[in-house]
């Protein structure tokens, strides 16, 4: 058995403990929520690239130009320590080498897919500069784990809390608010299974070849202020590094590091028998060997085929393509903008369905969600939702409120609290409590006074702003009573619509145009 010596050893150490403890803190909020989000968990989600860049398109350039500053000093220590889907890719990794032999169980060098990875970086920038952010929001790392986090990892919770509180109903204290959605975990079960597999026998290949975060984060890493590096004069080509490359970048022939795929994981150091690998300060160095297309090139001379000239090339073509598809969306879909405004979907109509509070409108929510499910597993009353054709193609898996199994608590906001990216937007409980979502429509003839001439008064009892009064009919009944003045006052929070009892309802709640703030409150 080989000595430890390499501090980089040590580093790769640290790297697995914290990640394990980083993964845990980040799937803990889709698996146990609570009405109240904590310090530890807003500062987390800060760290979330994805989330990052959705806020920066809204005005906060913080947290993304934080991430992208510390790329710049140490590589895409992002992909290893704080992304949750790299993190569950080396989770993933490891345990399918349970299951191979050792010859199995080697990598090789390969060499980068880069009309792959920077066609789909290409058209995801563009997309969001035409101001559609879905391609990025499907693509997104964190938003990709939030969503089997949410569907797979939380339902399984759920599942055996329910199990454990059956058999020892006093023994679980902690309520699990984990909600079952048939197209969300459909969704969640594909890229489960795919990123799973991928990972299982590719590495690192989603990350290098496919997420557009990598990608974005592989045009910074070559450039970075602190590298791993191989000393030639120390290196014996035994390919131990090479071997146990999980990005596949390590041309241990040429003892090379293609720096736009690693991701600091040390794994190679750890490999090294020879002491060979060295995270060094690299700004200044005059002379360097890189490989392109197999060949060495000294730092002074020119490429025959410079990759940095390829990325450009893949970057034009997928912003191209992009401006392209909504140049023709434009010309050929050509409606003007909806008169009823933001809430509106593609062909006019309004969607069956309202924008959670916080959330704005239907193009707010478009251009800042990354669908990463977050506030519907927060939702305790589980009427959040994944879009399916509510909002159009564009929106799909984006947050929808339903009022048929529940309505917006009056004392919640728990989906502004854990919404990484903005796209709905932080509130205290108070501004909540006054954020129009939708307005209450009364059809008198499905009403039950009416109807089968019965006392109810259910939607007015439950109306937590007083909107729905009730008024005495000559035939002595309670009769419920909205005026022009009293709905300004309503905040569409459902209540009404959910307990009432008629069939077609004689309350339904319809989406605000653009959410906006009550101007009275009782």
């Amino acid at each position: 058995m080989k000595k430890k010596t390499n501090p980089l050893q040590k580093a790769r150490i640290f790297r697995i403990v914290f990640a394990c403890v980083w993964i845990v803190l980040i799937t803990l909020p889709f698996v146990f929520v609570s009405k109240r989000s904590s310090a530890i968990g807003r500062v987390i989600l800060k760290t979330q690239f994805g989330p990052s860049v959705m806020g920066a398109l809204s005005g906060s350039v913080i947290a993304l130009a934080v991430l992208l500053l510390m790329t710049l000093a140490f590589g895409r220590v992002y992909c290893s320590f704080l992304c949750p889907l790299g993190i569950w890719q080396d989770v993933a990794g490891r345990i399918a080498g349970i299951f191979k032999n050792r010859k199995q169980r080697r990598t090789h060098y390969t060499r980068p897919l880069n009309w792959l990875r920077y066609v789909i970086l290409g058209l995801v920038i563009g997309f969001l500069v035409f101001g559609i952010s879905y391609p990025f929001a499907f693509l997104d790392p964190y938003s990709i784990y939030g969503r089997f986090a949410s569907q797979l990892f939380g339902n399984a919770a759920k599942g055996i809390g329910n199990l454990l509180s059956g058999i020892f109903p006093y023994s679980i204290g902690i309520r699990h608010f984990a909600n079952f959605q048939v197209w969300s975990f459909v969704v969640a079960v594909f890229l489960f299974c795919l990123v799973t597999l991928m990972s299982s026998f590719g590495g690192r290949i989603y990350c290098n070849s496919i997420c557009p975060v990598g990608s974005l984060l592989s045009i910074i890493s070559p450039v970075s202020m602190f590298r791993l590096e191989i000393d030639e004069s120390k290196c014996k080509h035994c390919m131990l590094c090479q071997m146990n490359c999980k990005s596949h970048c390590i041309d241990s022939k040429i003892s090379k590091i293609d720096y736009s795929r690693c991701v600091v994981c040390f794994d190679c150091a750890d490999s090294c028998t020879s002491d060979a690998f060295a995270f060094k300060f690299t700004w200044g160095s005059k002379k360097r060997k890189v490989p392109t297309d197999g060949k060495l090139v000294s730092g002074g001379e020119k490429p025959a085929d410079p990759a940095f000239r390829k990325t450009l090339i893949a970057l034009g073509t997928g912003i191209a393509s992009a401006a392209a598809v909504s140049v023709i969306a434009k010309a050929t879909g050509g409606k003007s903008k909806p008169a009823f405004g933001e809430n509106e979907i593609a062909d006019g109509s309004l969607p069956a369905g309202i924008v959670p509070p916080g959330g704005k409108s239907i193009l707010h929510i478009k251009n800042n969600c990354t669908a990463c499910q977050a506030c519907i597993s927060a939702c305790p009353n589980e009427i959040i939702k994944p879009a399916v054709g509510q909002y159009g193609i564009e929106g799909f898996m984006m947050p929808i409120i339903s009022y048929d199994h529940g309505f917006c608590d009056y004392d919640c906001h728990s989906c502004s609290t854990v919404c990484p990216s903005g796209a709905i937007e932080r509130t205290t409980l108070d501004e909540k409590r006054k954020i129009q979502i939708g307005e209450v429509r009364f059809n008198a003839k499905n009403c039950l006074v009416i109807k089968e001439g019965i006392d109810c008064g259910n939607c007015s009892r439950h109306c937590p702003t007083g909107t729905i009064k009730l008024v005495t009919l000559t035939n002595g009944r309670l009769f419920p009573h909205i005026t022009r003045e009293s709905l300004d006052t309503c905040i569409g929070c459902g209540a009404c619509e959910y307990v009432c009892p008629a069939d077609p309802k004689g309350m339904t709640v319809i989406p605000k145009s653009v959410q906006t703030v009550a101007s009275k409150i009782n």
